[in-house]
């Protein structure tokens, strides 16, 4: 959408348009909602960024934002470096302050410059209030444009392009005066190859200002920015010819029979240039990329995503934690059974390693085959007739082992069970009748 609106100044009418926006299927929309054009005159961005009012429920943004260069501080650069490369906002400004003596916080620049043989880098710079900026980035209708410029520079770009277009000769260093009116005023500056020496707009009000009372000022401001007397280029009327003719401007192009209205004057060029040129979006005004935008789409379902990746980690985490826990008091019982087993050796190195070696000892020592047999027989009992046994010793030559059992019948047949697995005789020692079972005492 186009924002535009009349208002009167002094009693005469100054439809100035201001605001050309690009929508996303390549079409510039001249109207609002309702068919209306509205023009935004220069004194309605005296304080600030005339905010459209937006009828009930209708919605709309600007694309490419086209500022009037009435409303912006325009000065020439000249600064003594090497290459283009080595401008940026903070040399910009520190030139402003030193030029036009203002606060460069309170402002916000563009710039372009070429390097000059003799000069080191000349250019232009544009520059625009900055409680400006700062109102077209928080209002939602101005907040995502992406490209800010100046409608002046986009006027003297088309007319320098469709001009290369036709002829393809160069300037060389020859300061190249540009000129562009339409049915309010006339923009005009000067180059010097690629090199902007300046620019300017001059208004008639709705033709309350006769073209002689501004050819002289044209005139003038051209040679201020340089100019030496080379032949106009660019789009003007026949009033405006012989104006400028008459003012001292040789060589005037041909007048054209009718100039279009600035808004769409302003319209035709960008399309021509297909850009703003001077570009104000940069640095930490820079539009959002498209990436980010794809981001803001995918924005809550990637943090759904992320949430349940969330969770699934703390579960497989709190997991982990469980088996640690495990692991650790399998590892304190292992230590303690270790330690019970083989209470010589203090340092657990290898458990496995060191209880192999302690078995292979013990299978090594005097007596190991009794041993075993005992154990053994013992073994194949227990499966035939289980009892409880507290301690088994090998003292004096042989073994004695402490139990107990149901009762004396059980006990007599355990005595003679492990006489016959055993092969020897079974003595028991001693006995202890208590309630419901019988403690023994039994050697072999």
């Amino acid at each position: 959408m186009i924002a535009v609106e009349q208002q009167a100044h002094g009693g005469t009418r100054c439809d100035l348009s201001m605001i050309a926006t690009w929508e996303p299927d390549g079409a510039l929309l001249l109207a609002d909602g309702a068919g209306r054009r509205r023009v935004l005159p220069v004194e309605a961005w005296r304080d600030g960024v005339p905010l459209p009012e937006q009828d009930g429920g209708e919605e709309g943004a600007a694309r490419v934002v086209l500022l009037p260069i009435e409303r912006l501080l325009v000065r020439p650069l000249r600064l003594p470096l090497a290459h283009p490369r080595f401008v940026d906002g903070a040399v910009v400004g520190q030139e402003l302050e030193d030029q036009a003596g203002i606060d460069a916080e309170a402002w916000w620049p563009a710039w372009q410059v070429v390097r000059h043989r003799e000069e080191g880098v000349t250019g232009l710079v544009l520059a625009m209030p900055e409680a400006m900026r700062a109102a077209i980035a928080g209002h939602p209708f101005w907040s995502h444009a992406s490209s800010v410029g100046c409608d002046g520079w986009v006027r003297l770009a088309a007319q320098r392009l469709t001009a290369g277009r036709d002829d393809a000769t160069g300037e060389g260093d020859e300061v190249q005066p540009w000129l562009d009116a339409d049915d309010d005023g006339i923009f005009f500056g000067c180059w010097q190859g690629e090199g902007c020496l300046g620019l300017r707009r001059l208004n008639r009000c709705g033709g309350a200002i006769a073209h002689d009372a501004l050819a002289g000022q044209v005139v003038r401001s051209l040679r201020a920015m340089g100019w030496e007397g080379a032949a106009a280029r660019g789009r003007i009327d026949t009033a405006w010819r012989d104006a400028l003719a008459a003012a001292g401007l040789d060589g005037t192009p041909d007048g054209v029979d009718r100039l279009p209205g600035r808004l769409d004057a302003n319209v035709e060029a960008f399309s021509a240039v297909g850009g703003v040129g001077i570009e104000f979006r940069y640095g930490r005004w820079a539009p959002p990329s498209s990436a980010l935008a794809r981001w803001r789409i995918w924005r809550r379902p990637l943090a759904l995503a992320a949430l349940a990746l969330l969770v699934w980690y703390g579960r497989v985490e709190w997991a982990i934690a469980g088996y640690e826990r495990q692991a650790a008091a399998l590892e304190e019982r292992i230590a303690q059974a270790f330690h019970r087993g083989l209470p010589d050796q203090t340092v657990m190195l290898d458990p496995l390693a060191q209880l192999q070696a302690a078995a292979r000892g013990l299978s090594d020592a005097p007596g190991r085959d009794r041993l075993l047999r005992s154990l053994a027989a013992l073994a194949r009992v227990h499966a035939r007739m289980g009892w409880k046994m507290r301690s088994l010793r090998l003292e004096r030559g042989g073994f004695s082992m402490r139990g107990s059992v149901a009762d004396l019948e059980r006990l007599n047949r355990l005595r003679d069970m492990l006489a016959r697995e055993l092969g020897r005789p079974v003595t028991i020692e001693d006995t202890d009748l208590g309630k419901r079972q019988v403690a023994f005492r039994l050697r072999w």
